[in-house]
């Protein structure tokens, strides 16, 4: 993605938020933002066209919900995408990692619906000159997130073909945190982002899928899972497959949910959470439930032990009330 330098901030009337792609010299796509109204934690935007967007422009228009966010003296935001034709988008901003974003955007929040992100992760991404702040700031350095090791799964030239409930699928890693993933009649490549705070027990990669249609996304987690015991991964796994239902998992600790979701009048949206599990630091030899032959891994491996870094924690690990096994 090409840098974008938001260093000053168009203000429409009443103090609200506008800002113009052309306005900025942006020449491959013609968007504009405008707040139409602010609440405490909520920043309604106006964006017309909004569902006819480019990739290069969802790509803008995220560095733009940052921006905002910065001047708002927020650390993260979701933006609850609309269904068409409206082209309102509702940003939550927030500098609690567990706020309750369905307080925020309502019942129709969820993974498939939003997309959410750290400031910190976009304000690399987008170039930003990052106006001075106090010391009690929301925002997370860069030269911090920039040291914190990103705890993946897959490496250059490592593939994991998986058979599961939703159909098969075959993950390639590329250069970076490059991925490639398909199944059958479908293919999809990916430049994940790395995590600079624990979500969900991952410091590692995640796609939020933003796109120019709701149909056709595929939503992206990849990364390390830690835990004290069997007993503790099986727990967690029981609370995974509550959204994914069946899992697919080898006895090595290699996780993959996986979900296809058909949307009417168009390709569904896809969602693939890829995780390596350590217990007690090591690759498991055994787990409940697993069937190796599910999963075949080429390429490449992941490393036989591990240890979590001491990164900031957001969103806590959920974890179920019974494990997960193959009675599921």
């Amino acid at each position: 993605m090409v840098a974008l330098t938001f260093i000053c901030v168009a203000q429409a009337e009443e103090g609200l938020y506008s800002v113009s792609s052309r306005g900025m010299g942006i020449t491959q796509f013609d968007f504009t933002i405008t707040e139409i109204k602010r609440e405490p934690k909520i920043s309604t935007l106006k964006i017309p066209g909004f569902h006819d967007r480019s990739a290069g422009a969802s790509r803008w228009m995220m560095c733009a919900y940052t921006d905002l966010a910065i001047n708002r003296g927020f650390k993260f935001w979701a933006a609850l995408y609309p269904e068409e034709p409206s082209d309102v988008v509702l940003l939550a901003l927030f500098n609690s990692e567990t706020e309750d974003l369905t307080k925020l955007l309502g019942a129709k929040f969820s993974k498939e619906t939003a997309v959410v992100s750290p400031v910190a992760t976009f304000v690399a991404l987008c170039g930003m000159a990052v106006p001075e702040h106090s010391s009690d700031s929301p925002l997370v350095p860069i030269s911090a997130a920039s040291n914190i090791p990103t705890e993946s799964v897959l490496s250059d030239g490592m593939k994991i073909s998986a058979s599961t409930p939703s159909g098969k699928i075959l993950i390639e890693g590329k250069k970076g945190f490059t991925r490639v993933y398909s199944g059958d009649s479908w293919s999809k490549t990916s430049t994940l982002i790395p995590r600079s705070t624990r979500w969900y027990g991952s410091l590692g990669l995640y796609d939020p899928a933003d796109s120019d249609s709701m149909h056709g996304r595929l939503l992206v987690d990849e990364g390390r899972q830690f835990f004290s015991s069997e007993s503790e991964a099986l727990r967690y796994m029981q609370s995974l497959s509550e959204y994914y239902g069946n899992l697919t998992y080898n006895n090595s600790g290699l996780v993959i949910a996986y979900k296809v979701i058909d949307i009417e009048g168009g390709e569904p949206t896809r969602s693939l959470t890829l995780w390596q599990f350590y217990i007690n630091g090591k690759k498991p030899s055994t787990l409940q439930g697993a069937v190796d032959q599910n999963l075949k891994i080429n390429g490449g491996d992941t490393p036989e032990t591990a240890t979590p870094f001491p990164a900031k924690i957001g969103y806590e690990r959920a974890l179920g009330n019974k494990e997960y096994g193959a009675s599921n």
